[in-house]
């Protein structure tokens, strides 16, 4: 085949390598992409046009992370807010807490409400990566980032954050697929992040761009942890339960708006906060 297309070898190796790639990523896209069924549709929509919606939500989300109400509301509707037809209104958001206090459990709480070929979550990342294989990602999630300290997590990832959160990241690289040969341009919009830091110092470009939470722990909140998790695993039902855990209605209702692709925000009182 390389003789007949007047080519070398390793040249053709590679080609091959990249379109199998390609094709193993765009099955694992299409495994993502679940089809519910007509009554579990009807029964999230139900839901979704009651009145006490964000309670129910609230409630949802609470089942994996106790407390921090409002963060996790703010969270919530950050994430959301990635999956509106206009990028412009996609919202970004940073979660400060000493460790251990329930920043990845919280941003794990929220995530399991959202659709999930629209999110991917991380905990290391390179700035190739966020520009080429998760550019088209709506919602990126970093366990951590630590910008001012010696050798924090993923500092390196600081300024395609900042291009991502505020009107989309253009870059211009050459073109490994071309043996560098040609270049490329690599594009995406506008996109929400929601990372955690444990960071007390702030950028000041950053600032304009995400939103702010802190998260803390409490003796409340501990307490009612561990006897959460000493229930879970001395009860092999609620072991199986969750280990068996399906799609929430919340998850199912923001799947089937997400594939209309038309999702867009409307505040009719939204004129009165002039006042």
């Amino acid at each position: 085949i390389a003789k007949k297309l007047n080519c070398p070898v390793s040249d053709l190796k590679q080609q091959i390598t990249f379109l199998k790639n390609k094709h193993k990523k765009n099955k694992s896209i299409e495994k993502e992409n679940i089809d519910y069924s007509e009554k579990q549709i009807n029964n999230s929509f139900e839901l979704f046009n009651k009145e006490n919606l964000l309670k129910l939500i609230e409630e949802e989300i609470t089942k994996y992370h106790f407390k921090d109400k409002n963060l996790k509301m703010t969270t919530f509707l950050t994430s959301v807010s990635s999956l509106l037809n206009n990028p412009k209104r996609r919202m970004s958001l940073q979660i400060t807490g000493k460790t251990a206090e329930g920043k990845d459990n919280l941003m794990k709480a929220v995530l399991r409400n959202i659709p999930k070929p629209s999110f991917k979550f991380i905990t290391s990342g390179t700035q190739a990566v966020l520009e080429d294989d998760l550019k088209d990602i709506s919602l990126l999630v970093i366990s951590e980032i630590n910008l001012f300290k010696d050798f924090g997590a993923n500092k390196h990832l600081l300024e395609v954050i900042k291009q991502r959160t505020e009107g989309g990241v253009t870059a211009v690289k050459k073109d490994l697929r071309e043996q560098n040969q040609e270049v490329r341009v690599s594009e995406s919009e506008q996109q929400s992040v929601i990372f955690g830091t444990t960071d007390v110092e702030t950028d000041e470009e950053l600032n304009t761009r995400v939103m702010k939470g802190t998260i803390k722990s409490s003796p409340e909140k501990i307490k009612f942890v561990n006897e959460n998790t000493f229930d879970l695993f001395s009860n092999e039902n609620l072991i199986l339960k969750d280990s068996k855990e399906s799609d929430n209605f919340i998850r199912i209702a923001l799947t089937e708006f997400q594939k209309n692709k038309n999702i867009d925000i409307v505040i009719p009182y939204a004129e009165l906060l002039k006042q």
